[in-house]
This record gives C-alpha cells, structure tokens and sequence, in this order.
C-alpha cells in the first residue's frame, strides 16, 4: 500500500511537470569567484580539496568547488522515464531486491545526465600557522571494510595530545596523511588581508587547521524502502 501511494504521489508529480523543451532550458547566471571568496572567508570554516601539498614547508593550495546546473531537455526526458521504471517497480511487492537496484543505478545515471554542470573552482593559498594541526573525522576501517569500533582507551590514544589544538575536533592525524583526493574542512586565520595591489586569489592565508572529513553523500531521488 505504502509504495503504491508514493508511485501514485509521485507520477501526478511528474505529469504536472513535463520534460523542458530546449526553448525552455536558459541558461544560469555566471558565478563571481571574488564575490564567493569573499563570502566564505566570512564562514567559520570552507570545505573542498587540497590541490597542492607541500608536507615540508606546510603550504597548501585548496579549492572550494561552485557547481552550476541548468536542465538538459533531453535528460530531463530520460530522468521521467526512470522515475516511472524505477516507480513502477517500487509498486510491485514482488520486484527482486537485485532489479531494483539496477534501476536504481540507471536512475541515478540519469540524474547525472538531467543536467548540464558548470564548475567554477575558488582557490586559496594556505600555510600553517604556528600552532597549525591536522585532525580527522574519518575512523580507520577494518579488514571488512567496515568503521572499526573502538574501545574507550583506542579513542583516546587517537585523540592524541588534549594540550593540542582543535582536541575535540575528531582524532590526531599529520600533514603526511593528507591527498588531493579527500575532502578536507579548512580552518582560516581571517585577519589576514591582501596587500595593496594583490589580488585575492594570490593571498597567503594562515590555516589554523584541516580537518579530513567524510566525503559527502551522494543525493538521488532513486531510493530504496529499508535501505
């Protein structure tokens, strides 16, 4: 009963709003990447990625990623049809675990293609301050791939030295274990200004602090009950 309401909720949906013809799709406004630099220096802390490390003189290049979407008519086309499949199928008690899950991978595919993306890429230039350190919010795994549970005296051995910075941030990590494909939160000294003639982008901040963090869920409309 409970997926057959959602299928009919959700096909009443769709049908009050139709595929995008290719008049209908415009086009987004650009990104200012000064405008956005500005606005998250004025936040507690920026995610994104390390683009370049120097482990040795703790310098860092990080970039915080700005995607743009605008519809695609013709994936916008296909993404209907997948909802109505994968929907359908959500219907039918009887569908197998296993043809759900294709459909569920065909549907996220044409969320992908749904949109045209556009990425604009804000960097800063990082070094670490005196007192500067590496913390993270990502447990190590076990031989099964999963998160290891930890015994009272593993988590504090990982939290390392309570005298340190950012202690209740996670656990003690090093510049050693960063790369330029995790996600990291960057903790910026915000006094730090340009000087007169230089532009934003070249300005050396001082990093209090990185963070590694989980990377971030990937979102899709395509899910399946218990899951």
């Amino acid at each position: 009963m409970g997926r057959h309401l959602r299928f009919v909720v959700l096909l009443a949906v769709l049908l009050l709003f139709p595929a995008l013809t290719d008049a209908q799709v415009g086009k987004q406004a650009k990104v200012d990447p000064e405008k956005v630099r500005a606005k998250l220096l004025l936040a507690q802390y920026i995610e994104g990625k390390l683009i370049r490390i120097d482990p040795k003189d703790k310098t860092f290049t990080f970039a915080h990623t700005i995607e743009t979407k605008s519809p695609n008519a013709e994936g916008q086309k296909k993404l209907t049809a997948a909802y109505q499949a994968f929907n359908q199928a959500l219907a039918k008690r009887s569908t197998p675990l296993a043809d759900l899950k294709k459909l569920q991978k065909a549907g996220m595919e044409a969320e992908k293609g749904a949109f045209n993306i556009e990425e604009t890429q804000v960097s800063f230039e990082l070094k670490g301050n005196p007192t500067f350190v590496v913390r993270t919010l990502v447990l190590p795994k076990g031989a099964d791939g999963k998160v290891q549970k930890l015994t009272p005296a593993e988590e504090k051995k990982l939290k390392g030295d309570p005298k340190q910075p950012g202690y209740n941030m996670g656990y003690a990590a090093d510049v050693e274990d960063l790369n330029q494909k995790q996600w990291v939160r960057a903790y910026i000294d915000k006094r730090t200004k340009a000087t007169p003639g230089e532009k934003p982008s070249d300005t050396v901040h001082p990093a209090t602090m990185l963070v590694i963090i989980p990377d971030p869920p990937v979102a899709t409309s395509f899910k399946i009950p218990g899951e």
